[in-house]
């Protein structure tokens, strides 16, 4: 059974405006998938019908072979618990510090021993020496690391990163990737939207799904 599959899924906005078309594909745990297209290709409304802020007008997203349509809120709200999400605007807590944002996720999640787990996540993505510089302060490769770092830190069967390497130098672009490829080693699976096509050769062991329009035109 796919981890996640979309099966004939459409999505319209307007009459005039259909986001997603017909869109099919499947997902298995432990995959690194990039999702590649120019922007408003469909990237980000994929991305958000896998973590159920939007559901399909049409056609079905399974997860687990569950329709998203039919869950309960209490059983989608267990199916995010297993997800990190890096969002393409952040949505980091820009006046608290380093660890303060890592601690937020922590102790939503119930963790109790906060401490030792900040420490790690931040030494793993390369910032554990700002933990105590207040977020508003980094420079914007920092800013993304921080962002990949709460996103892993619940260690999340699943994670989402919508344009992560968006606004950031080449360089600083591949450590994060080698960051989400370090993580995707240990089991979780990856997604990865995005327009930097140059990444791609950067990662042996892939899946790509190529999206325009709201459509999906080719897929290997």
């Amino acid at each position: 059974m796919a981890q996640i599959e979309f099966k004939n899924v459409y999505k319209r906005f307007s009459e005039k405006r259909v986001a997603l078309y017909d869109v099919n594909f499947k997902v298995e745990k432990g995959d690194f998938v990039f999702l590649v297209g120019k922007t408003g290709a469909g990237k980000t409304t994929i991305l958000r019908h896998i973590y159920m802020e939007l559901f399909p007008d049409e056609g079905s997203v399974l997860w687990e072979g569950v329709s998203t349509r039919k869950m309960r809120k209490s059983e989608i709200l267990k199916v995010r618990r297993k997800m990190g999400i890096i969002f393409q605007d952040l949505k980091l807590l820009l006046n608290r510090t380093v660890s303060e944002n890592i601690e937020f996720v922590l102790r939503l999640s119930g963790e109790k021993e906060v401490k030792p787990r900040i420490w790690q996540v931040l030494h793993n993505v390369g910032i554990v020496g700002e933990a105590q510089v207040v977020a508003g302060e980094l420079s914007r490769g920092e800013l993304q690391r921080l962002a990949v770092a709460r996103a892993i830190v619940t260690n999340p069967e699943i994670l989402l990163a919508d344009e992560p390497f968006g606004n950031i130098n080449k360089d600083d672009a591949i450590e994060i990737l080698k960051i989400l490829m370090d993580f995707n080693s240990s089991g979780s699976t990856v997604i990865i939207a995005t327009h930097n096509v140059e990444l791609l050769e950067e990662v042996k062991k892939k899946r790509v799904i190529e999206i325009d329009e709201g459509r999906i035109i080719n897929e290997y």
